[in-house]
């Protein structure tokens, strides 16, 4: 376990922006010039017939070609044991190859508290596996870290250090327990000792109350990402239907995408990654 390793150095993400939409396929998008944007593999996979819908994303989610597309597996864990028998199978270089993504992440395999320490260490080698078989594909992978305990910190710490690796992701959505919220912010206090080039990408959390703990906690560079903007986005037309709003989806999702990413530019720059707030 401790010798394994990654076939290449994973680079960083290198983006200006500090938040970004994780989206779906909606009208709502057409045209808008994002910097970046996530997708979950569920949206484009079709668990019934184990196959993907749509390779170009680009094209599904009509949006333009310079947008930095990132597929993450943040998803039921269901749809991620199909990938993994996919990989035993040898067939995930038939499944994925086609896609058309500028970075995937590694699989999001659960490691709760409540499962037996072996479960914990299974799912993260699966992880490094097919985040090894990601990159022997051609994607820029970036590495999701579901980290329960002190020692399995360490070994990720290793890995990200021997291998070279400059951008992570972590899910966050157990922070909203308050049993979660010491744990969580402990952890971020370890991976706080990487090198200061290495970017986090947070996922999972939704309000600005949520990140700013995180933003007081690490001394670097990190990434918000979330679906909530898009989803207020899209719901326009029951705010139609209210006499609330004229204004078109596409419309309305400019200007939230544009707002939240305003406010976590604001806390960004406040704390300017040495957690303490700037005067």
């Amino acid at each position: 376990m401790h010798g394994l390793r990654l076939h290449k150095p994973i680079p960083p993400l290198n983006a200006r922006c500090a938040w970004f939409p994780t989206v779906r396929k909606n009208p709502a998008l057409r045209g808008i010039p994002l910097e970046v944007a996530a997708i979950k593999f569920e949206e484009i996979y079709n668990e019934r017939s184990g196959l993907i819908r749509e390779y170009d994303l680009h094209a599904y989610l009509e949006i333009p070609l310079k947008t930095k597309i990132i597929v993450t597996f943040n998803i039921k864990d269901k749809i991620l044991e199909n990938l993994w028998l996919t990989f035993r199978r040898g067939l995930l270089k038939l499944l994925l190859k086609p896609l058309k993504a500028d970075y995937i992440c590694s699989p999001n395999f659960s490691c709760y508290f409540d499962t037996p320490r072996y479960a914990w260490w299974r799912n993260i080698w699966r992880n490094v596996m097919i985040a090894r078989e990601f990159q022997e594909l051609g994607f820029k992978v970036i590495l999701d870290v579901s980290s329960p305990v002190q020692a399995t910190h360490n070994y990720y710490i290793d890995l990200i250090e021997k291998n070279r690796i400059k951008c992570l992701m972590f899910n966050c959505q157990t922070l909203k327990l308050n049993r979660h919220k010491r744990f969580a912010y402990e952890r971020f206090r370890v991976f706080d000792r990487l090198p200061m080039d290495v970017e986090f990408i947070i996922t999972g959390l939704t309000s600005l109350k949520e990140a700013e703990p995180i933003y007081k906690t690490l001394h670097r560079k990190i990434y918000f990402t979330s679906s909530s903007p898009f989803l207020k986005a899209i719901c326009q037309q029951t705010l139609r239907s209210h006499r609330r709003v004229t204004e078109s989806a596409e419309n309305l999702a400019r200007k939230y995408f544009a707002y939240f990413n305003n406010l976590h530019l604001g806390l960004r720059n406040a704390y300017k990654h040495t957690g303490k707030k700037a005067r």
